[in-house]
Order: C-alpha cells, then structure tokens, then sequence
C-alpha cells in the first residue's frame, strides 16, 4: 500500500487475501492498536489520526517456512515529528510475519522515529550463506541509508553486530528525537554517507555558483547523515531520494551474492511553518504545528548533482565474508559522454537489476541505455540504446528454450534478445 506524504495519511496496514474468493484474511497493524506490541511507541491513539509506515515497496515470501519479510517506509509527515513522539514501531522496519496468520514474528527497526525519509523502499532478498562454519538462510534488506542488514530468517538475529550510536538532537518545538540510532558493523555500506564543501561536483563550470554552493553547504547544519531538519538550512546526504530505492538490489541466493544499485544525491532540507500567521514557534501546542519543507535535492545550474561523481553505482557484496568484492559506476551523463567524460554514473534511477545464474547481470539506467554486466567484476559486456530513460525491473523469461529480457523504458518499452 502507498500512503500520502502529508499530514494526515492513512496508515500502512499490511493485509492477506485470500486468491480463491477475494476475502481478507488477516491485517498487521503497522501503526498498533491498543494492546497491540508497539503501541507504547506512539502517543495514545496515534492509529486513529496517524499514518504511513507502510509497505510501498515488493516483500519477500519464504515459501517453506511460511513467513513474509515487509519492508516499512517512515511515518508521516516525513521531516517533523512533534505529533508522533515515540520510536513510531512499525515505521522503517523489516517485519516478519506468519503468512498465514499475519502474526508477529519478529522485526528489526531501521531509523527510530524518522524524520528524515529513510524508507526501506527495496524487496527484502533471500539467500543462503555459509557463517562461522555453518549454513544459514538469511534475509537482507538495504535502504536509503547506504547501509546492508542482513538477518537470520528464523530468529531476526543480525549476523554482524549493530550498534546503538548517540546521534545529534534536533532544536525544532516539540521534537522529540532518539538519542540513538543503529549502525550495522558490517557489510559496509555501498553509498556515501557524508556530504561537505570539499566533496563539490568539479564539473560546476560558473566559478560564481561553485562558490555560492561552497558557502550555502559550509552555512548549513552538517553534523552527518541524522542531522535533524531544522529552519535553518540542513544536509542530508545519502538525500532522501537514495542510497537504494524501489527494486534497487538482486541476488544470486545460491552464491551469496548481493548486488545493489545506489545513488548519491544529497539534499538541503529546511522546515517552514505552513500557517505561521495561525501559530508561531514556541506558542500554542507543539504537536499541532505542521512544519514541512520541500525535497530539496542539490543541483547545480546545469543539471548536475552538487556532489562529485559517480552519482549512481553498482556494488557487489559477498554475504559469506560481509565484504565489497566491487563497486564501479553505473551509467553516464550523455552531455559528459560526448566530452569524454565518462564513470560518473547516471541520474538516479528508481531502476532494478536482475542476476542470472549463468553470471550475468542486467541494469537499466536514465542514459537510456539498456547493460549485460559480468557479476564477477562489474565490467560491461553489451549495451543496448533505448528511445527513453528506464524505470522499474528487468524481466527474464523463458519461451521455446530461449531466454528472453523485457524491460520498460518510461512511456516506451522495448524487448532484447
């Protein structure tokens, strides 16, 4: 279900049917009613006036255990919280549940009380691992963190440590941020988490706005990636836009392998009252003040992100050894291209990958090219040219013992063999 981003949305409620008839079978509470585990994590009744933490992107089905992993987006609004104190259980979790119940097995939270946007908005992905000397099935989630969690599918225990790390507080009125929010320790993540002056994209060719950026970012609040919104300039890096978005990642579950599409876009954030006439800052009840502030994304003149390259990546993991075996470039900028300039990485985009078993991995990206990718070090073997920038993922089938890829480029689609 996708929720609004507002004020006032619905809840994410996760809910079966039955295929047979269309009835519903069971519903999990992603915002809890009273009773219901989390419900602590809300003000009173949140359920009833709150929304979102819901499940807009693909979930994972183990068939054999019988158990779905649902990955949560952040409650709403996005940037302030003051109506929402609390950790907010369900919002940016990995939920496991009985599928045929709908029962709580376990969950793990992501970002305690989010107010920076960061939904798990990939699949969870499952595969087998060899740890410590023993086989173990996991499920793994990656997020617009950067970061990899990777869990035992039975139990949801991590299988590297996560940390508990003090993060700065936000200033805003009733804002009640966590001290705390979690590290995974391992894999390390696959996008870049820091964004300052020094990490200014070379290609900005007007001197006046390289320097008019130089001066907004050094101005702004900066203390890394959970710097709280506030009314005064803010960054936010990864943006909220990525690290992995809708259908970024793909395994091969029998090789540990886990391969995720990442971009790097920061943002400037900045909270505006939208009725300041109505109540000001410090005045009136906290939790009514509606604050909100707009995507932000930072760009230069020409189009370009205000980060240096590469803007979209690929990264290989290997879950055997929690390690990076590769991580290179996805894409090109076409107006770079045609200067030479190449291994910056396209722009952004809500683009998938899919893996074959025979080693090879498919990618589109916004330069509207279609790429076969070698799985063992990234390097292209062919490149497909569209009529339009591809969104979504990849497709394989099979037809008279042929294999055969579609992929859809925006309003267009187009088939290769």
């Amino acid at each position: 279900i996708s929720t609004n981003e507002e004020y006032n949305s619905g809840p994410g409620d996760i809910r079966a049917y039955d295929v047979r008839d269309g009835k519903l079978v069971w519903t999990f509470h992603t915002i809890p009613h009273p009773g219901e585990y989390g419900y602590d994590t809300w003000p009173p009744d949140a359920w009833k006036t709150l929304g979102g933490a819901n499940a807009w992107s693909e979930l994972a089905l183990d068939e054999t255990r019988g158990i779905v992993f649902v990955p949560t987006a952040s409650p709403k609004y996005n940037f302030y919280g003051a109506n929402r104190t609390g950790s907010n259980l369900f919002g940016d979790c990995l939920i496991a549940l009985d599928a045929r119940t709908g029962r709580r097995l376990w969950h793990f939270q992501m970002v305690h009380h989010d107010i920076w946007d960061y939904d798990n908005a990939t699949a969870p992905k499952l595969l087998t691992v060899m740890h410590d000397g023993r086989i173990v099935d996991v499920v793994v989630q990656v997020n617009k963190e950067g970061f990899v969690w990777v869990f035992e599918r039975d139990t949801g225990k991590p299988l590297w440590p996560i940390e508990e790390r003090p993060v700065p507080q936000s200033a805003m009125p009733g804002e009640v941020t966590s001290p705390t929010q979690p590290f995974p320790l391992q894999p390390p993540p696959f996008a870049r988490q820091a964004f300052t002056a020094k990490d200014l994209n070379p290609y900005i060719d007007d001197p006046r706005e390289r320097a008019a950026l130089w001066k907004a970012i050094q101005n702004a609040r900066n203390q890394g990636m959970f710097t709280p919104p506030d009314t005064r300039d803010t960054i936010e890096m990864p943006g909220n836009n990525g690290g992995a978005n809708f259908g970024g990642a793909a395994v091969d579950p029998h090789a540990a392998k886990l391969y995720v599409i990442s971009k790097d876009l920061p943002a400037m954030l900045k909270l505006q009252l939208t009725q300041p006439a109505q109540l000001q800052p410090g005045a009136g009840d906290p939790t009514k003040l509606h604050y909100k502030t707009p995507f932000g994304f930072l760009f230069a003149s020409n189009g370009l992100p205000a980060i240096a390259p590469p803007w979209t990546t690929l990264t290989a993991y290997d879950l055997n050894t929690g390690t990076i075996e590769w991580q290179e470039p996805l894409g090109d900028i076409p107006e770079l291209a045609a200067k030479g300039i190449h291994n910056t990485g396209s722009q952004f985009p809500k683009a998938g990958p899919v893996v074959t078993a025979g080693g090879l991995l498919f990618a589109g990206t916004r330069d509207r090219k279609f790429r076969a990718l070698d799985t063992r070090d990234g390097k292209e073997l062919w490149a497909f040219e569209l009529g339009a920038g591809i969104e979504g993922i990849p497709a394989i089938y099979e037809r008279n013992g042929r294999e055969y890829i579609a992929v859809c480029a925006s309003a267009q689609s187009a088939t290769q063999t």
